[in-house]
């Protein structure tokens, strides 16, 4: 079986070298392509992609898909209707949840604080550390939320910040920071009444060659689409609180 890639280079380049070091062989596509073989891993913009996963999907792949926060949500919500219709199964690259041991108990209270680069975006942080949050309280049913930012990029300290509260009681804090000239790094710390963690970003090559383990191995124990939808509908939420008046 070949395994086709495609999307942004940066990380279809680290996917590539895994899977060739496995000796798995792989195919480059590209929008316009036709690929023959039924799993592949994507990473770009639906506004790019979309035409072309809808037409692997309606021949029931699989698709690991790399950044589904660059995603918009309709195109999410239009591609879950096509897999559940066709049988295809979209898995997606989750790598904070490596942060968590797999028998983490799921806590009502939940703070992360997130500490940037000086040039980092901050929208693809704000998608993994929302999902980070929802996977540790255990819930994606938001109540209410409450959110501010800042638009000076050149001060330190807070960018975002972010209340949640959700329906089964829980509550989670975020905090996206910057920190003065700092160029390289970027760290984060989650606390919650029964762990600590303090760990950069989880997103090198050993969390993503633990990936693709999973993808060809235990497809159906990854986090799915319907999961990224979730936190999906939590980001708009909080970016329909910042675009307010």
């Amino acid at each position: 079986m070949t395994i086709w890639i495609g999307g942004h280079a940066a990380w279809t380049t680290a996917c590539d070298q895994i899977l060739t070091s496995r000796d798995i062989p792989v195919q480059w596509v590209d929008p316009e392509s036709e690929p023959a073989d039924p799993i592949g891993v994507l990473s770009g913009s639906s506004s790019d992609w979309y035409p072309f996963l809808d037409r692997v999907l309606r021949r029931s792949s699989t698709v690991l898909l790399g950044n589904p926060g660059s995603w918009s949500l309709h195109d999410l919500l239009t591609l879950e209707r096509i897999a559940d219709e066709s049988g295809a199964r979209v898995v997606t690259y989750r790598p904070w949840r490596s942060l968590l041991d797999p028998e983490t108990i799921p806590t009502r209270q939940a703070r992360l604080r997130v500490t940037c680069r000086k040039e980092e975006r901050w929208k693809p942080l704000f998608g993994h550390a929302v999902d980070l949050l929802v996977q540790q309280v255990g819930t994606d049913h938001l109540l209410r939320t409450d959110a501010s930012r800042s638009t000076d990029m050149k001060r330190p300290g807070a960018q975002l910040l972010c209340h949640m509260r959700f329906q089964n009681g829980a509550v989670a804090h975020l905090a996206l920071e910057r920190e003065g000239e700092q160029e390289e790094g970027g760290t984060l710390e989650l606390v919650t009444p029964s762990i600590q963690i303090r760990a950069p970003f989880p997103e090198d090559s050993q969390t993503l060659d633990q990936t693709i383990d999973r993808l060809l191995h235990a497809a159906d124990a990854m986090p799915n689409l319907q999961q990224a939808i979730a936190g999906r509908k939590i980001e708009e939420k909080i970016f329909s609180i910042l675009r307010s008046p």
